[in-house]
């Protein structure tokens, strides 16, 4: 049925181009770079279109709750990889295609320009926003066409991005990533998101990797401490510890059904309960610090609490107090997860969750304690992250939430939509055809040795609005700079090829857009510069690494200082540089033109570093990058405004002035 089906359309798309252009399809080379809910969709049009020659890259492995929109997935390939299962679904609508499935990240070395080259077409189904500016990059390296595509929820939007004709993913800055001021995370929350942000932070201190720059590093509390105190309850009790042995290989066998995870968290609760009825078992000293102790500090630094109620101490004592005399634990009366996620716990509820999640974690994750990472997949640190974020919003009367409404927030979920998926898959096969068969096929021998000029300065003046930062919206840091030479494809004049927004307002939920040039004020295929300030008293040289990598999406960046010193990659320095302040490195002073290149990418472009004092509610992480072309053109408007105004006034003071004389006359 598959295969009738894909003779059939292939059929009529062969009536519809013309036997050339199709033979143009069917001989084309296609990259799709992710195979998720859009890489899905668009492997299955791919081959029902006359498409036969296709390579497809992803990091990830299959989980459960992509089955609800990722189809070429069942219940039996959960932790199977994405690229090669569906590879192996959608040779079954097409059999005679040659499809190559690749189970790795697109940033990985053997991914290289040269890699790159021997495609026709890349087809972007990524939401990842430092992968898509290396693979756009990696694009205009090596001159081959991208087709970008992303949605949010009933939002999305595809846009082709043709190497010297039309803007890159980057030409559109994206809006700055959300950043809280440290007084506010840790002595003022009023909002839920702050409170899961110091969640995090605290699973981060207790079971994560030790890092100084931890705004919560003063809480740390010693593991060692809990687990001498752990040998000396077991001692008192060996019966207990070996039942706690037995119990705990069981729990590790069947962890991973859900089921089963509430009959751990029973189990730990009941083994550990001697532990926990010690007031100096770990997880009871760690909610006195966090929950009782920090708040007594916060309230004896005198703040104004006159607009807001102030935080008030947790007692644990108190909370346990008449547990046994209470009713059944609103959880433990909820049958299923799904149930409990959906429902906002009681304090008391909260107060056992934090303590049976830290006293699991202590003795069925012992191996991971120190290496530990924030993953909103994992059951059993999600329960963690949201019972100390609901009691921290308790603390400062600040409503608290579901555990569903937690994950959301901690993982930045922005919950997809299968139709909209299917949508923009849709139109990213329409824009490769369209660019496909209107070009002629590229020379993969080809050199990039200087700017791109572009072929029309014509823009669209009614751009809609981006919908999302991270996912659907084709931006990224205006910020680069790259020198690059391409033969335009005169793409710009053809106006079938356009970018596309789906909406649902308006009379058409796809609207099309005409392409926009390359924009000069682009560091990665423009011209411009980048300027970075930064605090003096505290940036050093590996945050400027760090910030390189996270911020600007590049993947080995190395420095050199024009005004004569080599830093090279962050390999090439020992400890001692690293750590040092920005300002005192060799040849470092205001103004100083910095050299990134990123020799993963064919990429590199020009930074310009000031030194000065931050407002840390306006610069939390101890920078403000800038694209310096743009702060250039904003003094010159500046200036020309102040000539402007300068010439107004004294143009009302001759008129005044006029007439005063005439009233004299008169």
């Amino acid at each position: 049925m598959a295969n009738t089906s894909a003779t059939c359309g292939i059929s009529q798309l062969l009536a519809c181009l013309g036997s050339n252009d199709f033979k143009r399809l069917a001989s084309a080379k296609v990259l799709v770079v992710g195979a998720g809910g859009i890489g899905c969709e668009l492997l299955k049009n791919l081959v029902l279109s006359g498409f036969s020659d296709i390579e497809v890259i992803d990091l990830d492995t299959i989980d459960l709750s992509n089955l609800n929109r990722q189809f070429l997935f069942r219940y039996k390939h959960i932790g199977m990889s994405k690229s090669k299962v569906a590879r192996e679904s959608v040779l079954r609508f097409n059999p005679k295609c040659s499809i190559v499935a690749h189970h790795g990240n697109i940033k990985d070395s053997k991914f290289d320009s040269k890699y790159f080259e021997k495609f026709d077409i890349v087809l972007n189904a990524l939401d990842n926003l430092s992968a898509r500016q290396h693979v756009n990059r990696l694009c205009l390296a090596t001159k081959r066409a991208l087709v970008e595509s992303g949605t949010q929820g009933f939002f999305g939007q595809v846009n082709p991005i043709i190497f010297g004709d039309s803007a890159c993913f980057e030409c559109d800055p994206p809006p700055a990533k959300k950043t809280y001021a440290v007084c506010t995370i840790r002595s003022t929350p009023d909002k839920p998101v702050h409170c899961v942000v110091w969640a995090k932070h605290i699973f981060a201190l207790l079971f994560g990797p030790k890092d100084k720059e931890n705004m919560l590093s003063d809480l740390a509390i010693s593991l060692d401490a809990a687990n001498e105190t752990n040998e000396t309850n077991n001692h008192n009790n060996q019966t207990n510890q070996t039942n706690h042995s037995n119990q705990t290989n069981h729990i590790n066998h069947i962890n991973h059904n859900d089921k089963s995870n509430e009959s751990n968290e029973n189990s730990a609760t009941a083994r550990d309960s001697k532990e926990k009825d010690s007031d100096t078992s770990f997880e009871k000293v760690a909610f006195r610090k966090f929950f009782c102790d920090e708040i007594k500090k916060v309230l004896s630094e005198g703040k104004d609490w006159n607009s807001r109620p102030p935080p008030k101490p947790l007692d644990i004592d108190q909370i346990l107090k008449n547990q046994h005399n209470e009713q059944p634990s609103q959880s433990a009366s909820l049958s299923s997860r799904a149930e409990r996620d959906q429902r906002v716990l009681t304090l008391r509820d909260q107060t056992m969750h934090f303590l049976s999640t830290t006293r699991r974690f202590i003795t069925e994750r012992k191996q991971d304690i120190g290496f530990a990472e924030f993953d909103k997949d994992d059951e059993l640190v999600m329960d963690f992250v949201a019972a100390v974020a609901n009691l921290r919003m308790h603390i400062y009367a600040i409503p608290m939430q579901t555990r569903f409404a937690i994950k959301g927030i901690a993982g930045n979920i922005v919950h997809a939509v299968a139709t909209t998926n299917a949508i923009a898959a849709g139109l990213v096969v329409v824009k490769a055809i369209q660019y496909l068969v209107s070009t002629k096929p590229l020379n993969s021998q080809s050199t990039c040795t200087s700017k791109p000029t572009p072929t029309s300065s014509s823009q669209c003046t009614s751009k809609p609005t981006p919908t999302s930062a991270s996912q659907c919206t084709p931006s990224s840091n205006p910020e680069f700079k790259a020198i690059r030479k391409a033969t335009p494809t005169n793409t710009l004049n053809n106006p079938k090829i356009t970018n596309s927004w789906i909406r649902t307002r308006g009379p058409m939920w796809v609207q099309n857009q005409s392409l926009e040039a390359p924009k000069q004020n682009c560091a990665v295929c423009g011209n411009a510069q980048m300027a970075i300030t930064v605090e003096k008293t505290k940036f050093t040289l590996g945050h400027l690494y760090n910030m390189l990598r996270t911020r600007m999406g590049m993947i080995d960046p190395s420095i050199d200082n024009l005004s004569g010193a080599y830093f090279g990659s962050l390999e090439d320095n020992d400890e001692h540089l690293i750590g040092k302040l920005l300002i005192d490195c060799p040849k470092m002073q205001n103004g100083v033109h910095l050299s990134i290149e990123d020799q993963m990418q064919d990429f590199n472009f020009s930074l310009i570093v000031s030194f000065d004092s931050l407002d840390e509610e306006k610069a939390p992480e101890g920078y403000v990058l800038t694209n310096a072309h743009a702060v250039e053109k904003s003094k010159e408007e500046q200036k020309r405004a102040s000539v402007k105004r300068a010439l107004e006034d004294a143009e009302r003071a001759k008129a005044a002035k006029k007439a005063r004389v005439v009233h004299e006359l008169v």
